[in-house]
């Protein structure tokens, strides 16, 4: 028996033989045969029409289980936070590849719907004309925060450095420029430099309760 059911959402992991422009894409299962299952991926056009026989859908391909993993459901705005990281997982949008990582940097809303804001890792990743700006929720999925690069402008006087109290996370190297660019030129003389952040290590103190009388 399957593990899988039809309306399923699914990412295809990895195959050794296979269509271009598969491993990662995530669809629907549609169909459940003997030794296969019938996926319909998001914005790819490289596979078959199933028994739809158009001619022109070409978005589904016949999996085996193995090749295949469970996603969940579609993500909705309120999934999200700013300062999330998030991968694309359907190439409908045609602005970039998908897989392409960005951040989430807040909302907008336009005729009543809700987007994401959010800013791409790397140009390179970038196929259309589109490039940071609002985009729907069910085209990414989270993943983890720490992949972020982040940075932050200090003041340099000195030998020191002497970043805000609450200094601003930049998730691009073209933001943190153009926030050091704004603070030069409103602190004549000064120097402002910009720092990537890194790993962080915490330590942690073993706490012990005990009942007293």
């Amino acid at each position: 028996m399957s593990k899988f059911k039809v309306g399923d959402r699914v990412r295809f992991s990895e195959a050794v033989l296979g269509p271009k422009g598969l491993n990662g894409r995530v669809g629907i299962v549609v169909g459940i045969e003997p030794y296969s299952i019938e996926v319909a991926f998001d914005g790819w056009e490289n596979g078959h029409d199933g028994e739809l026989n158009d001619n022109r859908t070409k978005n589904r391909w016949y999996c085996g289980a193995s090749e295949l993993e469970l996603v969940g459901r579609p993500l909705t705005v309120d999934d999200f936070k700013p300062g999330d990281r998030v991968r694309l997982i359907n190439g409908s949008t045609m602005a970039a590849q998908v897989g392409a990582k960005a951040t989430v940097t807040g909302f907008q809303e336009y005729v009543g719907t809700k987007y994401l804001s959010i800013v791409w890792d790397r140009p390179s990743d970038l196929v259309g004309k589109q490039m940071d700006g609002g985009y729907s929720p069910n085209v990414f999925e989270k993943i983890d925060r720490e992949e972020a690069p982040r940075f932050i402008v200090v003041n340099i006087r000195g030998t020191s450095y002497l970043p805000a109290a609450n200094p601003v996370i930049h998730y691009t190297l073209e933001a943190a420029e153009k926030e050091a660019q704004r603070l030069a030129g409103a602190h004549q003389g000064q120097t402002f430099r910009i720092l990537q952040m890194g790993k962080a290590f915490k330590s942690t103190v073993q706490v012990n309760i005990e009942e007293v009388a």
